[in-house]
């Protein structure tokens, strides 16, 4: 019989979810440049691959949204603004899109006028088509 880990009565030897997430964060780390060891050779900065990194972790809390412990959600969301931090200041551009992840799950207004402009008024006579020259 395995024995289980005191803090998440889960098999030790398992997947833990906060390995997951530091796994990430140390990737992320390395990419922006930070020397994680004395012994290990510090990588040139990848800005565009600590962003993927940090991508995957904004990701994941957003599917495991419901599904995390407390202390997993306090670790997660303590990571993703560490990083994001870490990466404005690397890079002076901040590592996440314009829109939140709220306003992504919303359909554009922009494309809803676009669709709405294409589609024709069943109560206007239709515009002929230009001459070909």
């Amino acid at each position: 019989m395995k024995a289980e880990d005191e803090n998440t009565n889960r098999p030790e030897g398992d997947a833990h979810f906060s390995a997951l997430v530091w796994r990430l964060a140390i990737e992320a780390r390395a990419f922006l440049g930070e020397e994680l060891h004395p012994d290990v050779e510090k990588l040139e900065p990848k800005p565009e691959l600590a962003k993927q990194s940090i991508d995957t972790l904004a990701m994941l809390k957003g599917k495991t949204e419901g599904n995390r412990t407390e202390a997993e959600t306090e670790m997660l969301e303590g990571v993703l603004y560490e990083l994001r931090m870490q990466f404005l200041q690397s890079t002076g551009k901040p590592a996440v899109d314009e829109k939140t992840d709220e306003q992504k799950d919303e359909p554009d207004k922009k494309d809803d006028e676009a669709q709405e402009d294409a589609t024709p008024d069943p109560g206007k006579p239709a515009e002929p088509d230009p001459e070909p020259k």
